[in-house]
């Protein structure tokens, strides 16, 4: 389904077609951008019935008018939604350090909850469009806990193979059992996403069963001796 949503208002992309209406939903022509003027936008607004001349700003504001106006231009995109799916992991893209699992959505609402499950919070769909974007294997560092979807095998994340697959300083193995990997040998060929808090339980309490300890700190691992 096919919404629409406002953008701030841009000459240069209004010079190339983009779409243009007032803040609160009229249409607009835009008869001229270099009058001479201190307001040299001229526009064309239809309120049902008449067309009206009125001046503009080059950043789409209204004439001297101080303020937000409800006559003010902005640019109208129409954006597929929803953009997510339940079940994806995305990055809020100016907190790149920690992922949001979305749980469910609504008729115009993400949930979403975060990596420990401590968090929630609930985003609009148009709002998600800018502000959130899909997790990828490259936005994973080193100490990250993961999940191989091969039977939903959590891991601790070393780093990238040159074919940008994962390569681990441990994880639960085939087995059910605590492998340790050294150096940068290949994980796992399958994808891979975020671990839930549930699959980060089951990694910890798997070490400490086998007597392991991870310091996450300066990313060691060793086994506790008896």
């Amino acid at each position: 389904m096919k919404k629409k949503i406002q953008k701030p208002f841009d000459l240069e992309k209004v010079k190339k077609g983009a779409r243009v209406e007032t803040r609160d939903g009229h249409p607009v022509r835009i008869l001229c951008y270099d009058r001479i003027s201190s307001c040299p936008i001229l526009a064309l607004i239809f309120d049902g019935k008449t067309e009206t001349c009125y001046p503009y700003n080059l950043d789409g504001s209204l004439g001297l008018d101080a303020g937000t106006n409800s006559a003010d231009l902005v640019i109208v995109e129409e954006v597929e939604y929803p953009k997510f799916k339940e079940g994806d992991w995305v990055f809020r893209k100016n907190d790149g350090n920690r992922p949001w699992l979305i749980t469910a959505i609504t008729s115009d609402c993400y949930e979403m909850h975060d990596i420990l499950g401590r968090q929630k919070a609930l985003v609009y769909q148009t709002s998600a469009d800018v502000v959130y974007r899909l997790w990828t294997l490259k936005d994973a560092r080193p100490g990250d806990i993961l999940v191989s979807t091969d039977g939903n095998r959590p891991f601790i994340f070393r780093g990238l193979y040159y074919d940008s697959t994962p390569t681990a300083y441990c994880g639960i193995d085939a087995t059910d059992s605590i492998y340790s990997s050294e150096g940068n040998n290949l994980w796992t060929a399958f994808p891979v996403r975020p671990a839930t808090y549930e699959e980060r339980k089951q990694l910890f309490n798997k070490l400490e069963e086998e007597g392991y300890k991870w310091n996450a700190e300066t990313f060691t691992l060793w086994k506790k001796c008896n």
